[in-house]
């Protein structure tokens, strides 16, 4: 591969260029899709929550508790009810706790704020209001147009 030539790309992107072929690729949305998909699973494997549960995953969910016997402040991650009606605390392991900052640290970007994303849930059908998700992903769902003001 070699790196292609983009002028109207926004700058941020990665284009590559397969040279045997000549198809081009945005590299910088590949491996935003491999990360996405290693800390998913990374997630999954080291919680055992359920899909749904990954997906709700929110920046609040993550908590601190202080031992009261030594002082010291464990990690905890908040799990929010799915198929039991019962919220669960799940001790950070520091495997765990790696990704899920590693997360966060890419969710910010420059700024210091994880953005609020709007989701719609499946099962319940409704918008949720906007909320700091972990596992979320940026689409347009729709274009706003302007508005034509009416004439009378």
């Amino acid at each position: 591969m070699r790196r292609a030539v983009a002028p109207k790309a926004a700058a941020h992107l990665i284009w590559a260029e397969e040279t045997s072929t000549g198809r081009r690729r945005n590299l910088t949305h590949e491996e935003t899709e491999a990360f996405r998909a290693f800390a998913a699973i990374e997630v999954l494997r080291l919680t055992g929550i359920r899909n749904e549960e990954l997906l709700e995953l929110t920046h609040h969910s993550i908590t601190e508790y202080r031992l009261p016997s030594t002082g010291e402040v464990v990690p905890l991650l908040r799990v929010v009810p799915s198929k039991s009606e019962s919220e669960r605390l799940l001790l950070v392991s520091p495997e765990l706790a790696d990704i899920l900052s590693t997360i966060m640290r890419r969710l910010r970007g420059s700024s210091r704020a994880i953005p609020l994303v709007t989701s719609y849930d499946v099962h319940e059908r409704v918008w949720n209001p906007p909320i700091p998700l972990l596992f979320s992903r940026a689409c347009v769902l729709e274009v706003q147009r302007p508005t034509a003001t009416p004439t009378a």
